[in-house]
């Protein structure tokens, strides 16, 4: 019996190579016709929802007469030695708006960004000074009606209350 040969090999070998390379393009096939739809569907939820979809560690919330101090590190596992602060003047406050059904506490006006690239050490990347900028807290924090309350009576503004999903309140006023 003749062996057939394809460039030096028995038609065995040419057949598993084949073969091999016909399952990983099926694979590579399915993957991205079911990952691609999963990528689109999360990736639209993204752009639908309020605000941004993140989590911080580490979070401090300092009060004092001054003003509110707001700490974070962000989610970025790799710079786990970066840190932001957000500090914001009573006087400088000038909209405060509780949104009941995200749990959510909005503060809006003028505020300072202290970015630390090592917070252990001291070590201050940048500080920026934003005009009518916007920062959400999350109320998950223990006496968040004495903190929502101890604002109103530091800045003397009273607090606008929402209590379903309301996209209106994304500007100072």
């Amino acid at each position: 019996m003749t062996e057939h040969v394809y460039d030096g090999k028995s038609i065995d070998e040419v057949g598993i190579k084949t073969l091999l390379m016909g399952s990983e393009m099926s694979f590579s096939s399915i993957a991205f016709f079911i990952g691609m739809p999963v990528f689109l569907y999360f990736r639209s939820l993204k752009n639908q929802c309020r605000g941004h979809i993140g989590y911080l560690t580490d979070e401090i919330l300092i009060l004092n007469n001054e003003e509110l101090n707001k700490g974070y590190r962000g989610q970025d596992i790799s710079s786990s030695k970066e840190y932001y602060i957000d500090i914001i003047k009573y006087k400088h406050i000038r909209k405060l708006v509780l949104n009941k059904y995200y749990e959510t506490l909005d503060i809006y006006g003028d505020m300072r960004l202290i970015v630390y690239s090592d917070y252990e050490n001291d070590v201050i990347d940048y500080i920026k000074k934003y005009q009518n900028k916007k920062t959400t807290i999350n109320l998950y924090y223990e006496n968040s009606e004495d903190f929502i309350k101890t604002l109103e009576e530091k800045t003397g503004i009273k607090v606008q209350v929402i209590d379903e999903v309301d996209e209106r309140y994304t500007r100072v006023d």
